[in-house]
């Protein structure tokens, strides 16, 4: 798994391999949450279009739980998902729900996630 954090631009980048798990992925971002709560208010982009294995709500939670221990900045938050998996959309709509403050997105390719957040930044400056 390939991870990186711009804090300039306040973006999280995940890429999941091959045999990363959801429980894997989630765990790590939980473990940046916690290792470094400004985190919480940054953007995420997370390609799992090589992952094989999926993700379960119980994943979902585990990153929702710790989102929600820590305070974060006003204003819109992103989490961006590359995948071609049909199914995604649907995920996102109940992440919107579990999350609160932010919203989830699905892209085809990491440069249509990055340019959907740079789009976004502009209109909310």
């Amino acid at each position: 798994m390939a991870f990186s954090i711009d804090h300039k631009r306040r973006v999280a980048e995940f890429t999941a391999g091959p045999g990363f798990s959801g429980t894997v992925l989630s765990r790590a971002v939980a473990a940046m949450f916690d290792k470094d709560p400004r985190t919480a208010s940054y953007d995420i982009i997370m390609d799992v279009r090589e992952s094989d294995t999926g993700a379960t709500p119980a994943d979902i939670q585990i990153v929702v739980d710790a989102y929600h221990r820590h305070k974060r900045a006003k204003g819109p938050k992103y989490g961006c998902f590359v995948t071609t998996d049909p199914n995604y959309p649907l995920w996102t709509q109940v992440m919107d729900q579990m999350f609160g403050d932010r919203q989830h997105k699905v892209f085809v390719t990491v440069e249509g996630a990055r340019a959907f957040l740079d789009r976004a930044r502009s209109q909310a400056a």
